[in-house]
């Protein structure tokens, strides 16, 4: 899969609604149904819904899924949630930022496990509304850093204010503590990038990417791995496709086990939980990917242990 695809998988308005309807304990319903509504058949997102369909089939909840596709204009978001209003669902199961955003905003009487999301802001507010997010804790991003590069101490990072300002905030501190000078670099506009990444090569020992739709997109995809390569700097992937590109390395999901997790919530909710009481949570399996050609250019050394840990490897 090459960055593009990567891009559209993070950055893209990729859509999926599922409705859940079910029959547990006391709670009568001829059928329990899921809705999907998908952009594109995505194997990530087939992932997801798989490990939600396994963990509560193992706790007998019997489900029908109905299926719908979201391809360009052929269908609208509206005409699905008027179907999910009639449907009169007991949970529903979103997908993605786009999804979960418009399902959230036309829906508040039914609770909502979402799933396939960036950033936990768009549930925040939601009353209705809990899930899994994509985001690691910080604390485990900074501490793989320190074990692939135990000697940088200044770690780089480039961003937008409006959408990382709380991030970078809460990441410095964390940092902080774990011996770590967060050198940030705020940019308003693309064409602040340039010497943005300047900086960054006189004064970070390594560049930390985060989800950041103006600094980390297909667009400046190229730009950023040759400053990378050029500065000897190592770039901390947002995902396994930019490690296969030429970043150093990335963390990675389990995207059956995120499922699962979602499953866990829903169920959760099923036997009575209000969804705001259902903590928001970060994936619990933890990949990492490296690249050793990278690692070779760079001369960076890196233990065969941790090679051997690794989910995935690539050489060339």
């Amino acid at each position: 899969m090459g960055i593009c695809k990567t891009m559209g998988i993070v950055y893209r308005a990729l859509t999926a609604f599922f409705v859940v309807y079910a029959i547990i304990g006391r709670v009568q319903a001829e059928n329990v149904q899921n809705i999907l509504l998908i952009s594109h058949h995505i194997v990530p997102y087939r992932d997801v819904f798989a490990g939600f369909q396994r963990f509560l089939n193992q706790q007998g909840v019997k489900v029908h899924y109905d299926e719908y596709i979201l391809q360009d204009d052929l269908v609208k978001p509206k005409q699905v949630i008027k179907k999910v209003k009639d449907k009169k669902a007991n949970i529903i199961f979103a997908l993605g930022n786009k999804a979960t955003e418009t399902i959230l905003r036309d829906i508040q009487d039914i609770p909502v496990v979402t799933s396939m999301i960036l950033k936990k802001d768009i549930l925040i507010n939601a009353k209705n509304a809990t899930g899994v997010t994509l985001a690691f804790p910080l604390e485990i991003e900074f501490s793989l850093l320190r074990q692939l590069l135990p000697e940088a101490r200044r770690v780089g990072v480039v961003y937008h204010l409006e959408e990382n300002q709380e991030k970078i905030d809460l990441a410095r501190r964390i940092a902080e503590k774990m011996g770590i000078v967060l050198y940030t670099q705020e940019v308003n506009s693309p064409k602040d990038l340039p010497n943005a990444l300047k900086n960054i090569a006189k004064n970070g020992d390594v560049l930390w990417g985060i989800s950041d739709n103006m600094v980390l997109n297909a667009q400046t995809a190229k730009q950023i791995l040759l400053f990378s390569f050029r500065n000897n700097i190592p770039f901390c992937g947002l995902s396994p496709s930019w490690v296969e590109a030429g970043a150093f390395y990335s963390l990675g999901w389990d995207y059956t086990d995120i499922g699962m997790q979602a499953g866990e919530i829903a169920w959760k909710i099923l036997q009575g939980n209000e969804p705001n009481s259902v903590p928001i949570a970060s994936p619990r399996t933890v990949r990492y990917f490296l690249n050793l050609k990278t690692a070779k250019h760079m001369k960076i050394k890196i233990p065969e242990e941790i090679i051997n840990k690794a989910y995935q490897v690539f050489k060339e």
